[in-house]
């Protein structure tokens, strides 16, 4: 006899949502990044988990481009198929990247911050489901220098010590 499971979840990362009928991509396959994170949204959902985690790169045009607001609203739309609740964590394609000429965003800054949580929500957080702590972390603004870095240090100190 096996027990029941605590709760079921979903993890899902690297949607590169687009724009409809735009790619800023050089890629072809980009051109169908929206079908596919369509047809992963419904196949999660068909699973009925109780959450989902997605992990990042939810857009393809990186922030500082003029079509990221479009491909976060197409994101949603997409995303609002799931019914569990989806807990976004922001990726280089959501809030830019370390300075580094060979990466395609540019650098991680605090105008990104504000437009991912206007589309998503937190940068990090923590929640609890089931008994179970959940941390989701802002991994691109580590050794950035920026307030955000300080601020999410301070708060995972204090979330971690409050949650041994």
């Amino acid at each position: 006899m096996s027990e029941a499971p605590l709760f079921r979840f979903a993890i899902i990362s690297d949607t590169h949502i687009r724009p409809s009928g735009e790619s800023s991509s050089p890629w072809k396959t980009n051109l169908l990044t929206n079908d596919r994170a369509r047809w992963a949204a419904q196949k999660i959902d068909s699973y009925d988990p109780d959450l989902v985690i997605h992990l990042g790169d939810i857009v393809h045009p990186v922030p500082h481009l003029p079509t990221y607001g479009s491909a976060s609203n197409v994101a949603n739309q997409i995303m609002e198929g799931i019914r569990a609740k989806v807990y976004y964590v922001p990726g280089n394609h959501d809030i830019g990247d370390k300075d580094n000429p060979t990466v395609p965003a540019y650098i991680v800054n605090e105008d990104y911050f504000r437009d991912f949580r206007k589309y998503y929500g937190p940068t990090y957080q923590s929640f609890d489901y089931n008994g179970i702590h959940f941390v989701l972390i802002n991994s691109p603004v580590l050794n950035s220098g920026l307030p955000e870095e300080k601020l999410q240090k301070e708060w995972l100190e204090r979330d971690l010590d409050e949650n041994k």
